[in-house]
């Protein structure tokens, strides 16, 4: 019975340092906040550049974003990439969410050890299973603008 206890008690302790498990958000379910929606809506992503990045992708393109719904940096740039998303039709694009919850600590280094999320949102590019480039918290020129720098 001790060792029950032992067990118990370090499963407990073990939850804080490595962060909650991120959970996938689908598609719909990003945009009930109405801050979110907003931002979605009032994004326009230049059409010349749209149609560049539609001729770029090439293979198998996923993009997987990890945010968190409490985070300003993830309001302001996940409807955007969402956006983007949307006026892309491309049959090798696949696109996952997730949602984090805050750091359990301030000495808790990453959100997602295996993957090395310190900030978010991070967005990160993956052709044909190999990370190709990441956006961390904000573009560093405008998303659109920074999506096709990683994809060319």
């Amino acid at each position: 019975m001790k060792s029950f206890w032992v067990i118990i008690l370090a499963a407990a302790l073990a939850i804080p340092l490595f962060g909650a498990e991120p959970n996938k958000v689908e598609r719909n379910d990003l945009l009930k906040d109405e801050a979110w929606l907003r931002e979605y809506d009032q994004y326009v992503p230049d059409g010349v550049l749209l149609e560049s990045l539609k001729n770029k992708i090439s293979g198998t393109l996923k993009i997987v974003v990890y945010f968190g719904f409490w985070c300003s940096d993830s309001g302001n740039n996940v409807p955007k990439v969402l956006k983007i998303l949307d006026n892309l039709p491309a049959p090798g694009l696949k696109a996952d969410f997730f949602s984090l919850e805050r750091k359990a600590n301030k000495d808790q280094k990453y959100y997602v050890e295996g993957m090395k999320i310190e900030r978010i949102p991070t967005i990160i590019f993956f052709r044909d299973g190999r990370e190709i480039g990441r956006i961390v918290e904000s573009p560093k020129i405008e998303m659109l603008e920074d999506i096709l720098t990683i994809v060319f």
